[in-house]
């Protein structure tokens, strides 16, 4: 902490790494010290204590909900956008509130199918003429037309040339409007 204290450039929250530990061990400390002082209400009182604690983590226990299988997801997806590709070069995007595309991306490049990042400094050989939009959000939050994405925004005006169901995701085809 004295050392936290005098370094004088950003602190970040994983330089107080060190004392995530801390809570634990003076819990621990304190219930050690008051078992061996008192008698057997207080012992009483810090089982009730440590029971309603440990109830209270494993209540929302995440091991109790079923996975999202997001891999297996990934690999269905990136299978149908290479059968829909027809071996031409595309595009991908992804709207999504907390995912982002190299899960599919990786799936793709994997299996060999020719994806390309649009890079807005080498657009003439970086947009093709197909961009694969998934969208993992409910089908009337999806706008892949309208989208600011930068992925999506860079392909420019386009129109949805076909749409799919798959995994539970929407997929869209886009192709540039003429």
């Amino acid at each position: 902490i004295l050392g936290l204290s005098l370094y004088k450039q950003h602190i970040y929250d994983h330089y107080f790494g060190f004392m995530f530990t801390a809570p634990f061990i003076l819990f621990g400390g304190l219930f050690g010290y008051l078992w061996n002082k008192f008698g057997l209400l207080t012992k009483t009182l810090l089982l009730i204590g440590l029971f309603a604690c440990l109830y209270l983590n494993l209540i929302e226990n995440p091991l109790k909900y079923p996975p999202n299988r997001q891999m297996q997801r990934s690999q269905v997806v990136a299978q149908k956008i290479g059968e829909e590709s027809n071996g031409k070069k595309f595009n991908l995007a992804v709207i999504a509130e907390r995912n982002y595309e190299d899960g599919y991306q990786y799936f793709l490049e994997k299996d060999g199918y020719p994806v390309y990042d649009i890079d807005p400094l080498n657009l003439s050989d970086t947009i093709a003429d197909q961009l694969f939009v998934v969208c993992e959000m409910e089908a009337s939050k999806c706008d892949p037309t309208h989208s600011a994405k930068a992925e999506i925004a860079n392909f420019g005006w386009s129109k949805i040339e076909a749409q799919w169901e798959v995994g539970g995701l929407t997929l869209y085809k886009l192709i540039h409007s003429k």
